[in-house]
């Protein structure tokens, strides 16, 4: 505030002076024409005037003592005017008598009729003088009321300009809590972006990690599979080597105690053997067990994918639509500034009128006034749909801090992914 006031103190010092100065010419152009009892009444009425300028531009700002001198010389410009149109006339009542005078000296012949003829002149001049009175107090009342329904109007305006001043005060507030607004919606798409990113990340790697899972059983289940293979050659070897052993039992019959020994190892090694199958046996059914649960696990694991890629598609469209509302914000943001900036330009163009304006009437200042209020209005309309976009806004934001709630509760399920690992 302090930039625009500066040039507009230097502009009221500068019409001060220029009003001083054509308030001095005035007053020595009526002293040249006046008598030594009209400069008297004249003066003191000056003084008077001048005393009541003082008192009343004592406690006044710049812009205040502008209006009021404004007003004063307005007053006194209107005065000047009647006055001019007064002395018009005393000039042509001044001629006529010197007219008669000059007769009445070239005519002493007929000096009774020209004396009547005076006698009808003064009283004429005697009615026009009471008459100019009579025009003079009367105008006089009308110039009271004219000053009187001045101050009123200015008054009104001065109280209109400080609630446009006030009005503006609170617009220049909304506009700065809007800005604010708009850089933490800003600042929570970019984390959310950030936040998007890092959950689509370890979904990846979650992925990665299960495909690797999968590789790696598959594997394992075929080395079973081919150790499966092996154990069963050597059970059909063994078989074999028994039926071998039994034919030797029998041809051996009679040798029972020399190959008493073979027969008690080779049952200790088919003991052995038929604990190697139920440990096989027993290994291949935890192995489809396994590999049962491994499925399951990689359809949830895929159903939870194919759910989160809903909810990205979701956030996706969701941010798409915060953008056309961030884009949105940013043009009424630069509509408001614009509007302020006309509103600043019109206060300037209002509040340092020229010399050369004087001549405009009050009611058209009055009218002018007017039309900045009803600006004004629409102004604080153009607040309430501002307050009415910011409802919307909070809305999206609640939606936004729910879905946040939603992507927690999903990390939260993933985390036992890692305790499986």
């Amino acid at each position: 505030m302090s930039k625009k006031e500066s040039p507009s103190i230097t502009s009221n010092g500068n019409n001060n002076k220029i009003i001083q100065s054509l308030l001095s010419s005035k007053i020595q152009e009526l002293e040249i024409n006046l008598n030594p009892n009209e400069e008297k009444k004249m003066k003191k009425s000056v003084d008077k005037h001048l005393d009541d300028l003082k008192q009343s531009m004592e406690n006044l700002s710049a812009e205040e003592k502008y209006q009021l001198i404004f007003e004063k010389y307005s007053k006194s410009f209107i005065e000047n005017k009647a006055n001019d149109q007064l002395k018009i006339k005393n000039e042509i009542l001044k001629n006529d008598l010197q007219k008669a005078t000059q007769e009445l000296t070239k005519t002493k012949e007929i000096k009774v009729k020209l004396e009547t003829l005076a006698r009808e002149l003064q009283k004429r001049n005697h009615d026009l003088v009471e008459e100019v009175k009579k025009t003079s107090e009367e105008e006089e009342v009308k110039r009271d009321l004219l000053s009187s329904k001045f101050n009123t109007s200015i008054s009104d305006i001065t109280n209109r300009l400080e609630e446009f001043n006030t009005q503006r005060e609170k617009y220049n507030q909304h506009v700065e809590l809007l800005q604010n607004k708009l850089k933490e919606y800003s600042d929570q798409n970019e984390s959310r972006e950030k936040h998007y990113k890092t959950i689509l990340k370890k979904k990846d790697l979650e992925t990665q990690l299960l495909e690797t899972k999968l590789e790696h059983i598959i594997g394992v289940s075929t080395v079973d599979a081919l150790k499966v293979k092996v154990y069963k050659e050597k059970c059909e070897s063994m078989i074999e080597e028994e039926s071998k052993l039994k034919k030797k039992v029998e041809y051996y019959e009679e040798n029972f105690e020399k190959f008493q020994d073979v027969i008690s190892k080779s049952n200790v090694a088919f003991t052995t053997f038929k604990s190697e199958i139920e440990k096989l046996t027993k290994s291949n059914k935890q192995l489809d067990i396994e590999n049962k649960s491994l499925t399951k696990k990689n359809g949830k694991h895929e159903n939870h994918i194919k759910s989160l890629n809903e909810q990205v598609a979701k956030n996706l469209k969701q941010l798409e639509t915060l953008k056309s509302l961030m884009a949105t914000l940013q043009k009424e943001r630069n509509d408001l500034k614009s509007q302020l900036n006309n509103a600043d330009n019109n206060n300037s163009n209002d509040l340092s009128p020229n010399i050369k304006n004087d001549e405009i009437s009050p009611t058209e200042k009055i009218e002018n006034k007017d039309k900045v209020t009803t600006d004004n209005n629409q102004d604080v309309n153009n607040n309430k749909d501002d307050s009415n976009n910011n409802n919307d806004n909070n809305n999206a934001k609640n939606n936004n801090e729910n879905i946040k709630k939603e992507i927690r509760n999903v990390d939260n399920e993933t985390t036992p992914l890692s305790d499986v690992d």
